[in-house]
This record gives structure tokens, sequence and C-alpha cells, in this order.
């Protein structure tokens, strides 16, 4: 099965970010000591993240996460 080159240079670009599966372990092993519930290892989606519960809450049409 052939990937369509769109979703292929997804994947790549996705891939080329992605954190060290250690890093992440950690992290989760941090958060289940501290006993957190959510895991969110990008501080940097913090304004994305907080931008789309603003939405929900606002009784806002639910919309596609772009991928």
């Amino acid at each position: 099965m052939e990937v369509p080159t769109e979703m292929a240079e997804s994947i790549e670009g996705f891939m080329a970010t992605a954190m060290d599966p250690e890093d992440i372990a950690d992290q989760v092993v941090e958060a289940i000591i501290e006993r957190r519930c959510y895991i969110l290892p990008h501080v940097e989606e913090d304004d994305s993240i907080r931008g789309r519960t603003e939405y929900v809450l606002a009784r806002g049409a639910p919309f596609p996460i772009p991928l």
C-alpha cells in the first residue's frame, strides 16, 4: 500500500520533531509520582490547548483538528 505523498511528508515532519521515547517515559513516571492526571509534554502547545478548551466552554461548534 502506497502512502500519499502529503501524508508521508506530514509524518516525516512529525517524526523529525518528535520527543525521544526515554524523555516521554521520564515525564510519565514523574506525573505518576506527582499524581498528575494530565501529561502535556510540550509547553509550546499550552496556548493551543487553552484556546481549544475556551472554545469548547463557549459552546463553539466542533471543528476538525488539522494534522
